[in-house]
């Protein structure tokens, strides 16, 4: 009985894990990955630093397209959209790669001699 009871132990060890492996992401992905993609009317902004007027910032969508926004002249408005894929914590946009974190709110992308900041922002319906 006890031998029984050892091998049902195991078995369902066994199939937690391999529950959790299947169920884990790979980090890769063809964009969508990794809390980039924000629910509707959000978006990665760098408000907090330069106000109104005077932000950027990014909608990541989970297809894989990114839209670059900004609010130079008043609302939020589109103003490029590219493709990006996600690999472990690396993001490549255009051709260009750089690592990013996203800490609560925070999202900082690291990259080539440069460090950018940005924060979940309220963006509304952006056009």
């Amino acid at each position: 009985m006890k031998n029984l009871l050892k091998i049902f132990g195991i078995i369902a060890l066994v199939a937690i894990i391999g529950f959790s492996i299947v169920a884990c992401d790979n980090g890769t992905t063809s964009g969508g990955g990794g809390g980039l993609v924000l629910d509707n009317g959000w978006a990665w902004t760098d408000f907090f630093e330069y106000g109104a007027g005077n932000s950027d910032g990014y909608i990541f969508r989970a297809n894989g397209t990114v839209l670059g926004i900004n609010n130079y002249d008043g609302p939020w408005t589109v103003d490029f959209t590219s493709t990006y894929t996600v690999s472990g914590n690396i993001i490549t946009m255009d051709g260009q790669s750089a690592s990013y974190t996203i800490s609560g709110d925070s999202l900082l992308i690291v990259g080539g001699g440069f460090s950018l900041e940005f924060r979940k922002t309220n963006v509304g319906n952006v056009q």
